[in-house]
């Protein structure tokens, strides 16, 4: 009997465990919302930006979610905080309303990422809800067999 040779995609995998996490970016794209679109790689511990930037004739309320592998998606951080610099898992985000334009943003930023930072994150408007794929987070990371570019060897890689 011969032994079974494991899939090229397996051994693959096993090769660089630990060496590349996927931070996936979702696009949320409506009438008045535009979001930064992954996949995005950067080095554990680098700072992190996440651009959300909406139109709208009104005030809306703008919320970041965050959706961990095979969890239902929780709100991170909104735009009705009184304190605008409040924190959650190390993230904040920075509100800027313009009264000139229509045009603003509620970007969602990090000092440090870390590889536990790894999921889906959402840019929604007011109004919006987010809902979980079917049977979980069903995404599939793009890129998650590639071998990370520019990685330094003891550092860990996170793909945004």
């Amino acid at each position: 009997m011969e032994p079974s040779a494991a899939p090229p995609q397996a051994m693959l995998a096993a090769s660089y465990s630990g060496l590349a996490i996927l931070l996936i970016l979702r696009g949320t794209h409506g009438d008045s919302v535009t979001q930064t679109e992954g996949p995005v790689t950067l080095l554990e511990g680098m700072p992190l930006t996440l651009n959300c930037t909406y139109q709208s004739g009104y005030t809306v309320f703008v919320f970041w979610y965050v959706q961990y592998r095979n969890k239902e998606p929780e709100c991170l951080l909104n735009s009705l905080s009184e304190n605008q610099g409040a924190e959650h898992h190390g993230f904040q985000a920075s509100h800027v309303a313009s009264l000139v334009t229509s045009d603003s943003s509620f970007h969602l930023q990090k000092r440090s990422v870390r590889v536990s930072d790894s999921a889906v994150y959402y840019c929604v408007p007011g109004g919006g809800t987010v809902r979980a794929a079917a049977g979980g987070a069903g995404h599939k990371p793009r890129g998650a067999l590639e071998e990370p570019g520019g990685g330094q060897p003891g550092r860990e890689m996170v793909s945004l």
